[in-house]
């Protein structure tokens, strides 16, 4: 009920904060229906957040169409933060294929943020693809010669999100 009265004053007021707010009541309506369902960890568990990201990244280039600054970035940020946290929380278990698949998606949220100019965008597939590096480093390499590598691998991650931040900066000054 949260998430309905937040969408709608969010759409009619377009305010920043309305988004957040209805960022954490979906989020907090994802997480109920996984405790209703019963859901393991695993792939039902992402496909749910999936959804719930797949709602927001809907309502940002909505709101990106009327030229809405705030809550566009806002819901930018929320939507695909969801999905690419949630996949690297259910992966826990050795779940490599699921990893991955946040990897992905954080990839693609990066590289959205790019030819959308959206620094929601950006920042959630920045943090992402920083925390797939480190989640695959700790999980596979830690007690290996690998590790070392495995760091310089990471910070090339990290350089290369900075790089082309700062190529998106002036784009998000328009």
């Amino acid at each position: 009920m949260s998430a309905v009265l937040a969408a709608a004053f969010l759409f009619r007021l377009r305010a920043g904060l309305l988004a957040a707010a209805l960022s954490v009541a979906l989020l907090v309506a994802a997480i109920s229906s996984i405790l209703r369902l019963q859901l393991e960890h695993g792939w039902a568990v992402e496909a749910v957040f999936l959804i719930t990201g797949a709602i927001l990244v809907a309502a940002a280039e909505y709101g990106r169409r009327q030229k809405v600054l705030w809550a566009t970035e806002v819901l930018a940020f929320a939507g695909p933060s969801m999905a690419i946290i949630t996949a690297f929380i259910t992966a826990q278990d050795g779940n490599l294929p699921l990893e991955i698949f946040g990897g992905v998606l954080a990839g693609v949220a990066f590289a959205v943020s790019v030819y959308r100019g959206s620094a929601g965008y950006a920042f959630a597939g920045g943090v992402g693809l920083f925390a797939f590096v480190l989640d695959i480093e700790f999980r596979y390499f830690q007690s290996s010669l690998g590790f070392a590598v495995s760091l310089v691998i990471s910070g090339l991650v990290l350089l290369g999100i900075a790089l082309l931040l700062a190529r998106l900066l002036p784009r998000l000054r328009r």
